[in-house]
């Protein structure tokens, strides 16, 4: 029988003899991903940005929370997580190479997320 705090073990035939094991969950990590419904657009033109959250473990639920769009550090919207996707939609891109971002607030069990920097090209 042994006892871990997780630095360091003891191993015992003193130690009570227990027949459940707790298992303690931290916080999970997540993957983000970002896509854009149109690359390269035109200016004026709605351009729909969806960031997927999914969890690093197959044991975990889908996350939920809210997801923050950024183009370079202007703040553009945030959309709410549904089955696992979080929309934002905007037509006043400037013309030009953007720098597209978006960022999980973590929520629950699941840790902040962000996801790799998508560049928009607005003609």
């Amino acid at each position: 029988r042994c006892l871990s705090d997780w630095s360091s073990d003891v191993c015992s035939s003193d130690l009570p003899n227990t027949e459940a094991l707790t298992v303690l969950l931290n916080a999970s990590g997540v993957h983000t991903t970002l896509a854009s419904s149109v690359n390269p657009s035109s200016s004026g033109q709605a351009v729909t940005f969806t960031a997927t959250v999914t969890a690093t473990s197959a044991f975990q639920p889908v996350p939920t929370g809210t997801v923050t769009f950024r183009d370079g550090n202007q703040l553009l919207g945030t959309g709410n997580l549904s089955s696992g996707q979080a929309t934002f939609t905007t037509s006043t891109l400037s013309v030009g190479a953007q720098n597209i971002s978006a960022t999980y607030s973590g929520a629950g069990n699941f840790i902040p997320g962000y996801a790799a920097a998508l560049s928009q090209t607005v003609n």
